[in-house]
């Protein structure tokens, strides 16, 4: 079997230890896997060379969304098994499922939707704080997302806008727990496999690479905390091979940041049994019995 692992063209394959402790582990039960960035993935010519795509490190997917979206839907066209699903990644793409997971009661920061510059400081007045966290909809790696004043958030709304090309925008509530650390659970087929905590540098608040974090460590988390993000994954549409929940502890419960299941670090590379069972994962899902 041959599982093309999609990528990004901007950074090497072999510079992302969670692909190759992946690609080492599909490997090893005799899976040919190739790393080759998504948009030099043609569709049709995949379904005649390859079991199925799993998207990996696409992380210049927020750059071109438009038409890494059309490619998903392609894949789909095509009937080629792609891991996550089609309809999990797209639901994933755009941060507006937030808006679904509070609806249905998942603790998150005070969110809205602004998608026009006027009556912006109206919405920003439902949100508690003197500071508020502007971001893109659509985007990663913390591009863009902004601690802002309340009274300086139309003029960098307006300033943010016209950096990304983006219009619709989240506004949320900030939260300072962020300083103590963001809680990364990894599951993979449902079930907990690790936990990582991020830290952020002690002059920033993002926990994002470019943003010079500290370097992430493993922890166990408390069972509460695992629960609560189990049922968090409930509320995703379909069942991830793999996801990502981050979250921080506000008064000791779990409030969700975010759900990745694009293109999430899963820090394979630091737990290996964790590489073994996505593998295996990913091989029953593609060839199941």
């Amino acid at each position: 079997m041959k599982l093309l692992l999609a990528t990004c063209a901007k950074i090497p394959p072999e510079a992302i230890g969670c692909d190759l402790a992946l690609k080492k582990a599909l490997e090893q039960r005799g899976v040919e896997t190739v790393l080759r960035p998504w948009d030099r993935i043609e569709p049709q010519e995949a379904k005649g060379h390859a079991a199925g795509v799993v998207v990996r490190s696409v992380w210049d997917y927020t750059e071109q969304s438009e038409k890494f979206s059309r490619w998903l839907h392609e894949l789909r066209d095509e009937a080629i098994p792609v891991i996550n699903d089609v309809d999990v990644l797209l639901w994933n793409l755009n941060k507006r499922y937030l808006l679904d997971l509070i609806a249905h009661g998942v603790p998150c920061p005070v969110t809205r939707i602004v998608d026009q510059n006027t009556g912006i400081e109206t919405t920003a007045s439902e949100i508690p704080g003197d500071r508020l966290v502007l971001k893109p909809c659509i985007g990663e790696s913390g591009v863009g997302v902004t601690l802002v004043e309340r009274h300086q958030v139309a003029a960098q709304a307006k300033a943010l806008r016209a950096e990304t090309g983006r219009n619709d925008l989240l506004l949320q509530e900030f939260m300072p727990e962020i300083r103590e650390g963001e809680l990364s659970l990894v599951f993979i087929d449902g079930h907990f496999a690790h936990g990582v905590r991020k830290r952020p540098n002690p002059d920033d608040f993002r926990v994002n690479g470019r943003y010079r974090p500290l370097a992430p460590v493993s922890v166990v988390p408390e069972k509460e905390h695992v629960a609560a993000a189990e049922e968090i994954l409930r509320h995703v549409p379909g069942r991830p091979v793999y996801a990502r929940i981050d979250g921080i502890l506000r008064g000791g419960q779990f409030v969700l940041m975010e759900i990745e299941v694009i293109d999430p670090a899963l820090y394979l590379d630091m737990v290996p049994a964790s590489a073994n069972a996505l593998a295996d994962a990913i091989v029953a899902a593609i060839r199941p019995s």
